[in-house]
């Protein structure tokens, strides 16, 4: 089973709901867990943006509070708890996902994580560079940046595979050609500051909570204590796999 390298967790605190990207109203449900793994969390708080076209805004955390993540039995106690640290700026990523050969054209990835809360990137081929990429840019305007280079001018397709992620396909006389890699600069880039948790899914609690089934559902908590209260950020069904 594909789990995910790191679940990203974008909370509402007003609502008490999770989210899945920055982007996205795409609400966080049922995430899946392998027990006996450590499961690499990271969350940020968000509130509804009064920006056209952009979901949420950042929302900076409490200095003063301390913050805690619980997976349980949806009737019993807690299974496993972590402490927090803070999350990695955020940095691209440049990958070769076709070589350029006789036989095919060279596609490479560029991928910006974790989320940015926004800003711009620019790309670097040849010494030369695109105008400003929006982190948000469509395929469209992503190819537009790139017709600045003059050796990339209509010699690129570009394809958005998902939010903060493209793919450039090298066309025209750069078809069928090993294309050096690009470069990316994100120094315009405005990185989202979160917290990162290492869920240990090895706890006793967990064995005891999965026993001899296949899998066990549980409850996912994220709660901040100020001045000795309490709150919840959320509160999400799981489910927890047994590592057979």
């Amino acid at each position: 089973m594909a789990l995910p390298t790191v679940y990203r967790f974008f909370i509402d605190y007003e609502n008490q709901a999770a989210y899945k990207s920055f982007l996205s109203s795409a609400v966080w449900s049922n995430p899946t867990f392998m027990q006996g793994d450590a499961a690499k969390c990271e969350f940020y708080l968000v509130r509804k943006s009064s920006a056209s076209g952009v979901p949420w805004e950042a929302v900076d955390f409490d200095g003063s509070a301390t913050y805690s993540l619980k997976l349980g039995g949806l009737y019993g106690s807690s299974a496993s708890q972590t402490t927090t640290a803070a999350t990695s700026s955020c940095a691209a990523t440049v990958t070769t996902v076709v070589g350029g050969s006789a036989s095919a054209n060279e596609i490479q990835q560029i991928a910006l994580a974790p989320d940015p809360a926004g800003g711009t990137f620019t790309v670097e081929f040849g010494g030369n560079y695109s105008t400003a990429i929006s982190v948000d840019a469509t395929a469209a305007q992503f190819k537009t940046a790139l017709n600045a280079i003059t050796a990339l001018t209509d010699k690129t397709n570009i394809y958005k595979i998902a939010d903060y992620i493209w793919r450039i396909e090298f066309i025209g006389t750069l078809a069928k050609t090993n294309v050096s890699p690009v470069t990316v600069q994100v120094d315009g880039v405005r990185s989202l500051v979160g917290k990162a948790m290492t869920l240990d899914l090895s706890a006793s609690g967990v064995t005891t909570l999965v026993g001899n089934s296949e899998s066990a559902t549980a409850l996912l908590e994220f709660s901040y204590t100020v001045s000795g209260e309490t709150q919840t950020g959320f509160q999400i069904a799981c489910t927890v796999v047994n590592d057979l």
